[in-house]
């Protein structure tokens, strides 16, 4: 029986920096282990190439341009206020369907892009978009969990440390054949990062070899140094009595471009390295080890939660996890001002 359903997204991981994904660096060992007593789905795209549509389209089963929460933060002129495009009440969410059920429903966040303006707190008895770094922001969801071990639960957490400006410690740098101390982005702030993305954008700077490296080897390492919370995580809910009645999902929102179409950063395309991402699910008494290679969506997530937790119906998408591999079409959307783009994939052709 499931007594907890926990969705855990890392921000910007890419799926082929994932070692159960294939790649040749130990970055993530707890979510490798994971996989191995779970569920690994090869071909999963983010519905967007950036957060904010992304989790969207992953708490409500619609796509950007049905959701149409597709603008970032805006400030209006000469007042400190937030203008954006936000979920529309006759949209129902993955935590309203849950909170309607009665389960206790959480979300413990580290984004900007995700705060109450947005309107995906609705069904969360407990919304903290801006609960900080992973250390924190783990102790408060454990500290929300362990008041109530009774009531089934809906935790949403997102983390951010594998976006820009990564800061990874030594050792995790040390481990990828990296020195954080000389490394060229050691001191980087996100501003300094994101007037680095514009300039290689509009052919204004370029990055050398060595300096590609030494930036994908903090990425790595800021990977690395995630993975080690997931399993603090893991620890607090075996001590609790709910790791064998808890599922848990492992996700990223989007990935991140290392100029593999000669820019770096996300948000500005939908090539593979911006919308494949990993999804592992380790779901007590499902089969263990499996691994699917048909495409899924994050539009099938929240269906897909709900069905582990026995719930039918009420939002959009597949539940992937009682269905066997397909040939079924996802799509993904970007738009960046008056620039709309949509790709869509199948098992063997991407437009």
């Amino acid at each position: 029986m499931v007594r907890g359903v926990l969705l855990i997204t890392i921000d910007c991981l890419r799926a082929d920096h994932v070692s159960a994904y294939g790649y040749d660096r130990p970055t993530t060992p707890t979510i490798d282990a994971l996989a191995e007593r779970g569920i690994l789905w090869e071909q999963a795209h983010s519905a967007s190439s950036w957060t904010k549509p992304s989790v969207t389209s992953m708490l409500t089963g619609l796509y950007p341009s049905e959701h149409r929460a597709f603008e970032g933060i805006k400030r209006s002129k000469g007042r400190d206020v937030l203008t954006t495009d936000v979920l529309q009440s006759d949209q129902p969410t993955l935590a309203e369907v849950f909170a309607r059920n009665g389960w206790r429903c959480g979300a413990f966040i580290n984004n900007a892009q995700l705060g109450e303006f947005t309107r995906l707190d609705r069904g969360f008895s407990s919304y903290a978009p801006m609960a900080g770094k992973a250390d924190r922001l783990i102790g408060i969801f454990l500290e929300w969990l362990e008041a109530d071990l009774e009531t089934p639960f809906f935790g949403y957490l997102h983390l951010l440390e594998a976006h820009w400006p990564y800061k990874p410690r030594r050792r995790h740098v040390a481990m990828f054949g990296g020195d954080r101390d000389t490394n060229h982005f050691r001191d980087f702030s996100a501003r300094d990062y994101g007037r680095l993305r514009r300039e290689i954008s509009e052919g204004k700077a370029e990055l050398t070899d060595e300096q590609l490296v030494h930036m994908i080897q903090l990425y790595d390492g800021a990977v690395r140094r995630l993975d080690g919370k997931l399993k603090i995580i893991l620890a607090m809910l075996t001590e609790f009595g709910l790791r064998d009645e808890t599922a848990i999902i492992v996700t990223a929102d989007h990935g991140e471009e290392f100029l593999d179409h000669g820019k770096i950063g996300h948000g500005q395309s939908l090539y593979n390295e911006l919308t494949h991402v990993p999804l592992i699910a380790s779901i007590p008494g499902y089969t263990s080890g499996v691994r699917r290679s048909g495409p899924v969506s994050h539009v099938d997530l929240a269906a897909t939660a709900l069905g582990i937790a026995g719930i039918r119906g009420g939002l959009r998408g597949r539940d992937v996890c009682s269905q066997s591999d397909s040939d079924h079409p996802v799509f993904g959307e970007l738009r960046v001002g008056k620039r709309y783009t949509q790709t869509m994939r199948t098992a063997r052709w991407k437009l």
